[in-house]
């Protein structure tokens, strides 16, 4: 398949420590800076906790004095050696600056602007790193606020404070997993927490990190991929193959274990198999390749799951298949009569018949023939048990 990729189974001096006393709630707030030294030696890891100490020490100011904050400017090292360092950086009260006027007065706006919340608000920090021992300082600290302290039943819905934290998203997975809309779940934390504005994050929010859940690196293709390695194990003839799109996203996959592998040698002389299964929560079709045994019971060859539905899809599937058995293809095949399917069924299995499904015939029939006797017929010269004289 072009553009994608197929993977198989085979193959600082602590220099603040310092207590503000603040005027407005009498609350004493208490600043530490871990002493950690930048150097050559320092990890990435390290380095983040650093620039998130900076972030959590005026933040948590913030909090206590009813403001939000964010970061303006960041100061990043050009030497040999230190490249992409930070050096210092400056947190601001959200309210700094103004609105720039040409976002104001626009005549081809086509919805109300926001509101203007930015006021010119003076109050700011600044740290940086000494250039000797590479640990952080307070540079300049000013806390000149022209604008009103919000209330402290509020502050948690400001922009900097709002954070679900991981108790919280277990309880929203949970309750998701359980059926619950997200505006459900919203409802049941403000009446744990005595009010919407006590939750500490809003509804957009919980979708964030819904999306961020997808995006995360422990994915489902990943999980799932680890249990078939992980099957591996106990069954060492399991067969599977994956394929990668554009973006590296898996596009389809599809596994056999050694069990279906030799059914199919022996029962695999007419093969069946659908793709009319979507109910699943990616709403994707899940394609089961089937057949009967001896007994007339049915057994399962193998199985894939598939990003859409379309030729180059099923072709795709139908030569992992072939590669599964080990070459073997089967001679008839019953399917429901999809165009793209027949097409790829010739591709594949050149030898094989293609045959349609008896159950779709007999619904057609149901649904365009309305003579009262001519079903009961129809249905025995399909799937009755006639004997043919020689």
């Amino acid at each position: 398949m072009e553009g994608t990729e197929e993977v198989s189974s085979n193959f600082q001096e602590n220099v603040t420590s310092g207590v503000e006393e603040d005027p407005i709630e009498n609350e004493t707030f208490v600043a530490e800076t871990k002493s950690v030294p930048i150097g050559a030696s320092q990890s990435d890891d390290q380095r983040d906790v650093i620039v998130l100490d900076g972030i959590d020490f005026y933040n948590e100011y913030g909090r206590i004095k009813g403001f939000s904050i964010r970061r303006l400017k960041v100061g990043r090292c050009k030497k040999a050696g230190s490249e992409g360092d930070i050096i210092w950086q400056i947190f601001v009260c959200s309210r700094q600056g103004e609105r720039d006027a040409k976002h104001v007065h626009r005549n081809d706006r086509k919805m109300d602007p926001r509101q203007v919340t930015r006021c010119g608000c003076n109050a700011r920090i600044k740290v940086h790193v000494h250039s000797r021992n590479g640990r952080w300082y307070v540079d300049f600290f000013s806390d000149e606020h022209n604008h009103d302290m919000l209330e402290a039943r509020f502050r948690g819905m400001m922009r900097s404070h709002r954070a679900i934290k991981m108790g919280d998203l277990h309880q929203i997975n949970t309750m998701r997993s359980s059926g619950l809309r997200v505006s459900t779940i919203f409802r049941a934390f403000a009446n744990q927490s005595g009010g919407f504005e006590m939750v500490g994050f809003q509804v957009k929010d919980i979708y964030n990190a819904i999306e961020k859940q997808k995006r995360a690196g422990a994915s489902d293709t990943d999980n799932a991929l680890k249990y078939l390695q992980m099957l591996k194990r106990r069954d060492p003839c399991i067969f599977w193959k994956y394929s990668l799109d554009e973006q590296w996203r898996l596009h389809n996959i599809f596994w056999c274990d050694g069990a279906s592998q030799y059914d199919f040698n022996v029962f695999g002389d007419v093969m069946g198999f659908d793709t009319t299964y979507w109910r699943n929560k990616y709403k994707c079709p899940l394609v089961i390749f089937s057949g009967m045994d001896h007994h007339m019971r049915t057994v399962v060859f193998g199985c894939a799951v598939l990003s859409k539905e379309g030729e180059e899809s099923y072709v795709w599937f139908l030569w992992a298949f072939l590669e599964a058995m080990k070459g073997k293809a089967p001679k008839s095949v019953i399917t429901d009569g999809d165009q793209a399917m027949k097409s790829a069924i010739k591709a594949v299995f050149p030898e094989a018949h293609h045959r349609l499904c008896s159950w779709h015939l007999l619904r057609n029939a149901t649904t365009r023939v309305g003579i009262p006797r001519f079903m009961t017929k129809f249905r025995l010269c399909l799937i009755g048990d006639l004997e043919v004289d020689d």
